[in-house]
């Protein structure tokens, strides 16, 4: 895969690596194409690399920065960030919003990460994507989530006690309370609108590859 190309800076979303399981090259490449900036944990560095991406930052180990002062050479001008494992999403974050990067797809486990996506976004004003394999999950605070959508499955993940307006075309528009994870069938392509019917935050879970 070649260099992701020159775009005017930090107009597209950086790209933040921190687990691509269930991810490959040419899935990736779509998103690394336009990246004006790509950033990848140290546990995954040297997959990344193996897919001929051009990284800007490794988030790595004290250990880690002062062992491999030859990759830094060899991958001019990739920069290390010190931090922990623990501190990796954290470190990133701040260093994004520093170098004045308006949006960021993250890469990681969705578990692990949902809360601080949300608390990172109210902080920082960085608009972030969580993907986690071939799922994609994208946080809603605003109250609504619209998207021209093609026949398939769809997942709307509250993070309290939900009670949504479903849109949809060719079909009456629908009510339903989400305690938990609601899958939905899409049957029709057309713009598809989740309103929250009180101020809540949600999750809307896609494939994306």
């Amino acid at each position: 895969m070649s260099s992701h190309h020159f775009v005017k800076e930090q107009q597209e979303p950086a790209l933040l690596l921190l687990d691509v399981a269930g991810v490959d090259a040419e899935a990736m490449g779509a998103l690394l194409e336009w990246a004006p900036t790509v950033l990848v944990a140290e546990a995954v560095l040297e997959k990344v690399l193996s897919w001929g991406v051009k990284i800007d930052v490794a988030l790595v180990s004290e250990e880690f920065a002062a062992r491999e002062t030859e990759l830094l050479r060899a991958h001019y001008p990739l920069k290390f960030l010190q931090c922990t494992p623990e501190t990796a999403y954290a470190t990133a974050l701040h260093y994004l919003k520093a170098s004045k990067h308006e949006a960021v797809h993250v890469f990681g486990d969705f578990g692990a990460l949902r809360q601080s996506v949300l608390e990172f976004t109210s902080q920082l004003g960085v608009q972030q994507l969580l993907f986690q394999g071939d799922q994609k999950f994208t946080p809603v605070q605003s109250g609504q989530w619209k998207k021209w959508r093609t026949p398939g499955r769809i997942t709307v993940i509250p993070e309290t006690e939900l009670y949504l307006e479903l849109t949809r075309p060719a079909l009456p528009d629908m009510k339903l309370k989400a305690e938990k994870p609601v899958q939905l069938v899409l049957d029709h392509e057309g713009n598809y609108i989740f309103t929250a019917l009180e101020q809540r935050v949600f999750w809307v879970q896609e494939t994306w590859f």
